[in-house]
């Protein structure tokens, strides 16, 4: 019978196929080589296929490793807390807030989460603002179009389709250079045709 040996220590591939003796001494000599090399990179896990060797059990399976995305996420416990929960801020100051919102329409929701962030940047002569104020601009502006799921309506706006905000907390949310050029180039002004 014929085994298999396949490690990828991050593309310093080694294949090794013959008798099952052979692959498993090749094995052991390169063992310690492989396992200090994935931890040090933490590369992908080892794939071994000798199902022969393993009387027909099925192969263990190795420890998959957290992708890019959730370890980026584990850094920013504040923008993806459960417990989050939006609330009026009674500080800020909506003054001008319907002119302001009256000269656009808004085809969605980015989109005015975009409009209330420049609006609150504007109104503050400030970088950022909070999802609070945001909130707040919601409700006083455009109440009954208040997304369901807020925080998820953030996160949308800050994702990757949109990339209008970024933000690390609730408490600190800035208009990208992609928000910026939206809000310049393509929320269409009132009155406009579409």
């Amino acid at each position: 019978m014929s085994a298999k040996l396949h490690i990828n220590a991050q593309q310093g591939v080694i294949d090794v196929e013959g008798s099952e003796e052979f692959v498993t001494n090749i094995y052991h000599d390169f063992k310690e080589a492989v396992i200090s090399q994935f931890t040090s990179i933490q590369a992908q896990p080892v794939e071994v296929d000798d199902s022969s060797s393993n009387n027909g059990k099925q192969p263990q399976k190795k420890k998959a490793r957290k992708s890019r995305k959730q370890s980026r996420t584990e850094g920013a416990k504040d923008s993806n807390s459960p417990s989050y929960t939006p609330k009026m801020d009674r500080t800020v100051d909506i003054t001008g807030l319907q002119e302001f919102y009256s000269k656009y329409e808004p085809k969605n929701i980015p989109e005015r989460i975009l409009l209330f962030a420049k609006f609150l940047t504007l109104q503050e002569n400030v970088e950022n603002c909070s999802a609070d104020a945001i909130y707040t601009c919601f409700m006083k502006a455009d109440g009954k179009k208040m997304p369901r799921a807020y925080k998820q309506a953030l996160v949308d706006t800050r994702g990757s389709d949109k990339g209008f905000i970024d933000y690390q907390s609730y408490d600190a949310i800035s208009i990208t250079h992609i928000g910026e050029l939206h809000f310049m180039n393509d929320i269409p002004k009132a009155g406009e045709a579409s």
